[in-house]
């Protein structure tokens, strides 16, 4: 129960310091490689990501990132349809949970992913044109 209470306790001063750090800036790439960096720590992931929507390609890019491979953030592209995890969020208006990525049988595991030895992810809408992705492994 301690344990429990320290973690939220943690995550609340993460949500607080992130945003005052929204606050202060105005340099969008700073905000959102900021917001992975506190949604890895908060959730004690090695892996965040978020995705930007390029809907003439029908892809997601990562635009922001931590805990990937160098030559990720800014390149690494992924598809936007219901095959991939961030498609299925984006297509059904949803978060997208999967404990056993090795097993699902909604989408297919993007090679980003299985390359980096992400087992469990999740897939949050951010109401725009990008969405945040935890990873776990």
């Amino acid at each position: 129960m301690a344990d429990e209470l320290a973690y939220r306790l943690r995550q609340q001063q993460l949500t607080a310091q992130f945003g005052l750090f929204a606050l202060k800036t105005h340099d969008i790439d700073a905000l959102l490689q900021e917001a992975t960096r506190t949604c890895a720590e908060g959730l004690h992931s090695e892996f965040c990501k978020i995705m930007e929507f390029l809907p003439a390609e029908n892809e997601f890019v990562v635009r922001a990132g931590i805990g990937w491979k160098p030559g990720v953030v800014g390149i690494a592209r992924t598809g936007a349809d219901l095959d991939s995890p961030s498609g299925f969020a984006l297509k059904t208006g949803e978060p997208v949970i999967s404990n056993h990525l090795a097993e699902e049988t909604r989408f297919r595991t993007p090679k980003l992913l299985a390359d980096h030895g992400v087992k469990r992810a999740i897939n949050v809408i951010i109401r725009g044109t990008a969405i945040p992705s935890v990873f776990l492994r």
